[in-house]
């Protein structure tokens, strides 16, 4: 449900409210237009947006603005969330004496301090009180361990560490949910989460096609450059773990995962593909801008700014490159907005996008905040963009990317090779026996092999160098580099098949099989295949029995 103010003047299918003093009624997820309306109704509604629009006033046309912005909207995602275990303990370091007295009505609270003073005060210590020093905290909320060199008072022994669910650490330098460097913010923080509270689930992972590790060879780990640090590898599950406590839900990792192993649940990469769809099918304006929805406020300070087709996001990190080029493909100029200021802003997919279009002679992909917007938006007017027909396919983003580029294949390639860490070409040396390592370990399908040939798709390869890894030759180099004369699957290496001389199947290379011959002195076996190998041993016995049998015989006839 959208809710309107009649004041913005918004031409939309909505539910329109006269004015923000009137009564109404709201029902599942809603969207308020104005914050006046959202707090008109606020303990009514439970799933909702708050989009102040009358900062579209900065527009020529708000409401062709408005018009963008409500399409994608109306475009609804789920929220799922997960409950955060905190208890009810907490470290407080420091000699706040008030802050104590208020903080032990609520919570099972220790105090660590070297101030004599403070000691002497908390008698007869209905408090934990541990005098020292801190040497650390580790953990996450809920189950941090605080390691100290301190003496327990009211235990009257030596304590090394603490188990509490939060922290109150002021001047602590590290950004970790749970622990608390103001004292007075994180006493409220406290006690805010007691016991426990309701986390969003931003992202979920599949492991049967990560390409993280693989029987323990770490391969694909652009995740972990999450600017919250809250992806893990865990080596001993050979696994991506997300730690929800610190994740902030900026879109980064599921939009960097090549594999489409991370899925966005904030807004997934279809519902994102599904808002440019419905805004391309209503709008009249030539230039879509995603717009990290913190930034809006920003446009309040300007006037007169030119008109775009706004897709609003939670932060750009959301949008990968299938996005913008798709957005490009419908016939768009695109512009990428962050917030000012954005500690998270990753611009790994979005440097993607611009290099596929800039190999086709197209540069109608920019970023700009909104100080800059009205220059940047000027520098596309006379951008080109592609007029191409495309069909979206892939059962990954990777393969989604591919299909996009060849629709472009249809221009000339302007620029060929450009540098990346996302991409990669393999070489495979003249020591390779075609053991199917490569292939076994590849998450994106880009090496397979065929009758005595080794077949590489450059497209598909992440760089990920797995399969480099993998090989028990060491025959196989990675150069991290992005080629667009070179995309298609090509004969990386051959080499000649020894066939079964039972069955005639080609079952081993002739490298392989010289190696292996070496290794173990065995030469005819080697011969067959594996399915005829046995038959052959059997056969070999059976033969042996009989003739021990006709000599038998033959002695007795001759005695």
């Amino acid at each position: 449900m959208i809710v309107i103010c009649k004041k913005l003047g918004i031409d939309f299918e909505g539910k329109v409210v006269e004015s923000c003093e009137d009564d109404f009624d709201v029902e599942g997820y809603v969207v308020f237009t104005c914050p006046a309306l959202y707090h008109k109704v606020k303990d009514k509604v439970e799933d909702y947006k708050v989009l102040d629009l009358r900062v579209l006033k900065a527009f020529r046309n708000p409401n062709e603005v408005a018009k963008a912005i409500l399409t994608a909207e109306s475009i609804y995602q789920e929220p799922e969330f997960e409950t955060v275990d905190v208890g009810n303990s907490v470290v407080y370091i420091g000699d706040n004496l008030e802050l104590i007295r208020e903080l032990s009505l609520h919570c099972d609270l220790t105090v660590i301090t070297q101030n004599e003073d403070t000691i002497r005060e908390l008698y007869p210590y209905e408090v934990r009180v541990i005098r020292g020093k801190v040497k650390g905290v580790e953990g996450s909320i809920g189950k941090f361990k605080v390691h100290v060199e301190g003496y327990d008072v009211v235990k009257g022994k030596d304590v090394d560490v603490v188990e509490c669910g939060q922290v109150i650490y002021p001047n602590y330098e590290k950004r970790i949910e749970g622990i608390y460097n103001d004292e007075f913010l994180g006493a409220f923080k406290v006690l805010s989460n007691l016991g426990g509270f309701m986390k969003l689930v931003a992202v979920k992972v599949n492991p049967d096609i990560c390409g993280a590790m693989k029987s323990g060879i770490v391969g694909c780990t652009f995740c972990l450059e999450c600017p919250n640090s809250a992806i893990k590898l865990n080596k001993i599950w050979n696994r991506i773990e997300v730690d929800l406590t610190s994740c902030e839900a900026c879109g980064f990792c599921s939009s960097i995962c090549f594999t489409s192993a991370m899925k966005n649940k904030v807004l997934s990469h279809e519902k994102l593909m599904e808002k440019i769809e419905r805004v391309s099918e209503v709008t009249e304006l030539d230039t879509i801008a995603f717009v990290c929805e913190k930034s809006l406020g920003e446009i309040y300070e300007f006037k007169n700014l030119p008109d775009v087709a706004i897709i609003t996001v939670p932060c750009l990190n959301h949008v990968n490159e299938v996005h913008y080029l798709y957005a490009v493909l419908k016939g768009f100029k695109v512009l990428a907005i962050p917030c000012k200021g954005c500690k998270n802003l990753k611009t790994d997919c979005f440097d993607i996008a611009v290099k596929t279009l800039k190999a086709f002679g197209f540069d109608c992909l920019k970023i700009a905040r909104w100080e800059d917007f009205e220059k940047v938006f000027n520098e596309l007017k006379d951008a080109k963009v592609p007029k191409v027909e495309f069909e979206l396919r892939g059962k990954n983003k990777r393969e989604m990317w591919l299909s996009l580029v060849e629709s472009l294949m249809v221009y000339d390639l302007k620029e060929r090779v450009f540098e990346s860490k996302h991409f990669g070409k393999i070489k495979i040396g003249e020591n390779c026996t075609l053991c199917n390592a490569c292939i076994n370990f590849c998450p994106m399908e880009a090496v397979r092999k065929e009758e005595g040939k080794i077949l590489f798709n450059h497209a598909l390869c992440i760089a990920c160098e797995m399969c480099a890894k993998a090989c028990p030759e060491k025959a196989i180099t990675v150069e991290k580099v992005l080629d667009f004369g070179d995309l298609g699957e090509k004969v990386v290496f051959e080499d000649e098949m020894i066939k079964c001389p039972r069955c005639g199947k080609p079952h081993i290379s002739k490298r392989a099989y010289e190696k292996l011959k070496a290794l173990t002195g065995m030469e005819k076996s080697l011969l067959f295949c594996k399915e005829c190998r046995p038959k052959i041993i059997l056969e070999g016995v059976y033969e042996e029995i009989v003739k021990e049998i006709e000599e038998m015989r033959k002695r007795r006839l001759g005695e």
